[in-house]
């Protein structure tokens, strides 16, 4: 407000410009942490699944090397919710 009592039209554009910036921005809170918990999850069931979960899930007993299983955790990472149905599934076979 200047001396007179009123209010700059500046600040009024201002106001009105953070008052359309707000729904926008809380969008893209709320998308940034969905994508930070996909990639968390993701990054503890890949390391589990590369540790413990692969000789499990494959239907022959193969021995799986080291070197394999460095080069399945990104694919286990990003398709982590597949990866950690088949595990289950696998889990609860007999």
């Amino acid at each position: 407000m200047d001396g007179g009592g009123y209010v700059a039209v500046g600040s009024i554009k201002a106001v009105q410009a953070q008052r359309l910036l707000d729904p926008m921005s809380t969008m893209a809170v709320i998308l940034l942490a969905a994508a930070a918990f996909y990639a968390a999850a993701g990054i503890v069931v890949a390391f589990a699944f590369a540790a413990f979960g692969v000789t499990r899930v494959l239907r022959d007993p193969v021995t799986v090397t080291v070197g394999a299983r460095f080069l399945l955790i990104p694919g286990a990472a990003a398709l982590w919710p597949l990866v950690l149905r088949r595990w289950i599934q696998q889990w609860r076979r007999p």
